[in-house]
């Protein structure tokens, strides 16, 4: 993210008031829509190597979150093999029904791992 002068701001700096203000799951669609846009044009060089894509426990918790993944997958043509999707172990374990929704997802060849 970018400030009013157009100097990155840190995701230290962000993340603490987003997830105050549950904006989370949004944000963890669009780092999933702008990466897989920007890949786009690079699919070659996820043929030899695993994109890794950190979630909040926002995200998780969000019912509608993993539908939107899957959309957001089959509108890039990206090979979801080649994503892993990462959860802490403590918003898993919070949120273990939730978190095992998404490991039953992998049958659309998505895949899940607790960080």
């Amino acid at each position: 993210m970018c400030d009013e002068q157009g100097k990155m701001v840190l995701p230290m700096h962000f993340i603490p008031a987003a997830e105050r203000y549950q904006m989370m799951p949004a944000i963890d669609r669009w780092v999933l829509n702008a990466t897989l846009t920007a890949l786009r044009e690079r699919v070659p060089v996820l043929a030899r190597s695993a994109l890794r894509i950190n979630l909040s426990g926002q995200s998780l918790c969000d019912d509608h979150f993993l539908a939107s993944v899957v959309d957001i997958l089959e509108a890039s043509s990206i090979n979801p093999a080649h994503i892993c999707f990462e959860i802490t172990e403590t918003a898993a374990i919070a949120n273990l029904t939730r978190a095992m929704r998404l490991l039953h997802a992998q049958g659309h060849g998505l895949s899940f791992r607790a960080r």
